[in-house]
């Protein structure tokens, strides 16, 4: 007799595929949009850079205070790619509290700052331009802090992808594996305000009272800003055992928008400190962010590679055991 009867072997084979197809459909839909959402951003901020140069060659790329309308429209879509980017990737409740986490920190850890010149090593004020704020915070900041903290996870949860350590959002269960994940992420976050920290001051954003031996900011700035990502990081990833599970509602590639939109800043950032006379920061920038982006995208070709070689292995089809 028979173990399996064909009709019932044919109709469970058909239910997997329905359901196999309707989820590789999702995820080629939501890469499609967060791809699509990506470009725009990339090409809206060709056309801020091209009216920036034109306009002033002294205006910022990313300046915060008077913002044109494609700059909002750039701001808007950034915000919408980072909450379907952190909600596909790593569920509602996982997407959602990470991101939360980062605005919180930011914008908590900036009021500290602004009123009691705690955690970045000294005095300094946002240019009164900048709108909406709290207590002296502009909320555009926050922003900013969820986004970079976000970045430097996704970043290094690629890294752990790329070298099978793990999928996208997997649980770090030991304490000694958390600490290093949300140090690495910090890091990153860090090299970020390596160079755009002395950029924001040139162009008036935000000053120093007190000044500093690094481009006229203090050393303490940094390791603030350290310190909060590696914090928001940790928290977040000690929360990860106890949120639901999630196995991720996209397909690996996008995991390179978060790697691409860093080399892309960090390109940016260079060509600003560069348009300003600042070439010995766009140095520091070049190699503090671009070995990132270098090693990611080298382990993910090799990541792919890999992949389709087992892929194009052959597979022994599964048979009904006749008893």
């Amino acid at each position: 007799m028979k173990s399996c009867a064909l009709k019932d072997y044919k109709w469970i084979a058909f239910k997997k595929y329905i359901v196999s197809a309707a989820r590789d459909s999702q995820l080629r839909y939501r890469s499609i949009i967060l791809w699509g959402l990506f470009i725009g951003i990339i090409l809206l901020g060709a056309v801020y850079v091209i009216q920036s140069i034109t306009g002033n060659s002294n205006t910022s790329v990313l300046n915060f205070s008077g913002l044109s309308i494609v700059g909002k429209i750039i701001l808007g879509l950034a915000t919408l790619l980072l909450i379907l980017h952190s909600v596909w990737t790593l569920g509602v409740f996982g997407g959602t509290s990470l991101v939360a986490l980062g605005f919180t920190a930011g914008l908590v850890s900036e009021i500290v700052g602004v009123n009691y010149a705690e955690i970045f090593g000294g005095h300094y004020f946002y240019n009164i331009a900048i709108h909406p704020r709290i207590l002296d915070v502009p909320l555009l900041i926050p922003l900013i802090w969820a986004g970079f903290i976000y970045a430097g996870y996704s970043i290094v949860s690629s890294f752990s992808i790329w070298l099978n350590r793990g999928g996208f959002g997997t649980t770090q269960r030991r304490m000694t594996h958390k600490v290093p994940f949300a140090a690495l992420g910090a890091l990153i976050v860090m090299a970020i305000d390596l160079i755009m920290e002395p950029l924001q001051v040139a162009a008036g954003n935000w000053r120093w009272l007190e000044g500093g031996r690094y481009f006229g900011i203090p050393a303490g700035n940094f390791s603030g800003w350290f310190l909060v990502a590696f914090i928001s990081t940790l928290i977040f990833v000690i929360l990860q055992e106890h949120l639901p599970r999630h196995r991720g509602d996209t397909d690996e590639h996008v995991l390179l928008i978060p790697v691409i939109g860093y080399g892309l800043l960090c390109v940016i950032f260079i060509l600003w400190a560069f348009n300003i006379g600042m070439s010995s920061l766009a140095f520091v920038g070049f190699i503090t962010m671009s070995p990132t982006v270098a090693v990611n995208l080298a382990l993910f070709l090799r990541w792919r590679t890999l992949a389709r070689r087992t892929e194009a292995q052959p597979v022994m089809p599964n048979r009904c055991v006749i008893i």
